[in-house]
């Protein structure tokens, strides 16, 4: 009992800090900076993102992300085919959703001239997730 309320406080901790960003056909997108490990295991800074399907249809999101510095886009990358079953959530890195800038050194993303949107925002009703 003792170590699944342990669990219960570690994920609860996990999913602070998340900033609401938008809600399209009953997918809730929240972001927030962090860590994740990039294709060759190193630690790097990363957008998370914490994704809630609120409607009673499992749903397949796609969108684009662009990063913006000093005003200008310099960077653009794509997140496809996240699919979640009706009333469910994901979040960060926990299940793999996350972005991380290749262009961007830890001192511009946490710099104010650096900033990002989401745009093309697609959801699509399936069925069910596979």
């Amino acid at each position: 009992m003792l170590v699944l309320a342990l669990v219960f406080v570690i994920q609860s901790q996990a999913q602070k800090g998340y900033d609401a960003y938008q809600k399209v056909d009953g997918m809730n997108i929240s972001t927030k900076w962090g860590k994740a490990k990039d294709a060759e295991g190193v630690k790097r800074d990363a957008l998370l993102f914490k994704l809630e399907n609120s409607s009673d249809q499992a749903a397949v999101l796609s969108l684009s992300i662009n990063f913006y510095y000093e005003g200008i886009l310099r960077e653009t990358g794509r997140i496809e085919g996240v699919c979640l079953n009706a009333l469910k959530s994901s979040v960060g890195k926990l299940n793999g959703v996350y972005f991380i800038p290749e262009g961007f050194t830890p001192e511009q993303i946490k710099n104010s001239d650096f900033g990002f949107t989401l745009e093309n925002i697609e959801v699509e009703k399936v069925d069910a997730c596979p």
